[in-house]
């Protein structure tokens, strides 16, 4: 009678399994060292002089409307000779191909700007196109026009075909695993030809925008999920605030995104040629601001229709003019600091969509923002 007590005492009194414990998730141990390294191939330069002959330049202040639209743009490569400090002009190309990389400048801004960041990806085996457009440069004809940005994501798509389609010495250099990448406007452009229904270019795999204007992205943009994108912000920037032009953009995202924001990062800073030229600066957007404030209209107010397909609303109607807070212009990240940043945040990235390296994938969710103070990372969905 006794026996069901003492197998309940036995059963009680066994100690139950412990746990197994939990694997920490896993951490990058690669460093922003490791990712700013130069890489192994030759690095070649050359220009093409492009000509869009079906679409046309709208006419700008006194100057008339031409029949097409030149879009200069200038090739970064890996080649047999020229290193990434100094590249080879018209150098022989590597063998083998590589990703593309189409990269769109920000407004009084041109292709050379990024004349750094082109020649260090095309050492890591990417092809990197810069396009200048014809009236948003600073090379424009009269003061530069910020509005033609409505026909830039059209200029995006036919340097693809132009690059894909080359002969000579790009023929079959470039092939079918393409991003594109863009700062400012720039970055308007490119989040404009990778997510707009009205523009989208479908050969697009992946986007980078650097401090992008969004505000006048019309909300279409969410109808269908976005390749990755790595958006760069700094939470100093005058020009375009970032709580204005981020948080509309990345909570509607509905694919693969990552935010890397900048502690004190400027707007001004993204340029590799600001590197060294501007870090004398307390902060680099007064140089920006000062640029700005001359080249927009008076009565310049932001839009609301969303101009790309002439329908429904814009993201960010309420978004404040560029430099409305001379407050922000203290205490701004050095851009040499930015441009180190902005150079791995890139390569990390396009490893890992355009090469399908698992390592810079990881870099960017448990590596940089835990490695270095002035980075937080944000991932999203």
């Amino acid at each position: 009678m006794r026996l069901v007590p003492l197998l309940l005492a036995f059963v009680l009194g066994c100690p139950s399994a412990e746990p197994e414990p939990a694997e920490p998730p896993p951490v990058s141990d690669l460093t922003l060292t490791w990712w700013t390294s130069l890489g192994s191939l030759g690095v070649g330069v050359t220009h093409l002089a492009l000509v869009d002959t079906t679409r046309e330049t709208p006419a700008h202040e006194t100057y008339p409307a031409l029949p097409q639209r030149s879009l200069p743009t200038t090739v970064w490569y890996p080649a047999t000779d020229g290193h990434a400090l100094d590249p080879e002009p018209d150098a022989p190309a590597a063998d083998g191909t590589f990703p593309l990389v189409v990269h769109s400048h920000g407004f009084m801004s041109a292709a050379s700007d990024h004349a750094g960041l082109g020649a260090f990806l095309a050492s890591h085996g990417y092809v990197f196109a810069a396009v200048e457009f014809p009236l948003s440069s600073r090379n424009a004809p009269g003061e530069a026009d910020a509005t033609d940005v409505v026909n830039q994501p059209a200029d995006v798509s036919f340097v693809i075909d132009s690059i894909l389609a080359a002969d000579g010495l790009l023929a079959g250099l470039a092939d079918d695993r393409i991003a594109a990448s863009g700062m400012s406007l720039g970055g308007l452009t490119t989040l404009a030809v990778g997510l707009h229904p009205a523009v989208k270019d479908d050969r697009i795999d992946a986007l980078i925008g650097m401090a992008p204007a969004t505000c006048s992205l019309g909300d279409d943009i969410f109808d269908a999920p976005n390749p990755p994108l790595l958006l760069m912000h700094g939470d100093g920037d005058a020009l375009l605030p970032i709580a204005d032009h981020m948080p509309p953009l990345f909570d509607g995202l509905t694919g693969p995104a990552w935010l890397a924001t900048l502690a004190h990062g400027t707007h001004t800073g993204f340029p590799d040629a600001s590197a060294g030229l501007f870090d004398n600066l307390e902060h680099a957007d007064s140089i920006g601001c000062s640029q700005i404030a001359g080249a927009l209209p008076d009565d310049a107010e932001n839009v609301t229709t969303d101009q790309l397909d002439g329908v429904g609303v814009v993201i960010g109607p309420d978004c404040a003019m560029p430099c409305e807070d001379e407050s922000m212009l203290v205490d701004g990240m050095k851009p040499t600091r930015q441009v180190e940043l902005s150079f791995a945040l890139a390569r990390a990235f396009l490893d890992a969509t355009l090469y399908g390296d698992a390592e810079g994938t990881l870099w960017l969710e448990a590596g940089v923002g835990l490695q270095e103070a002035d980075v937080t990372m944000t991932h999203a969905p």
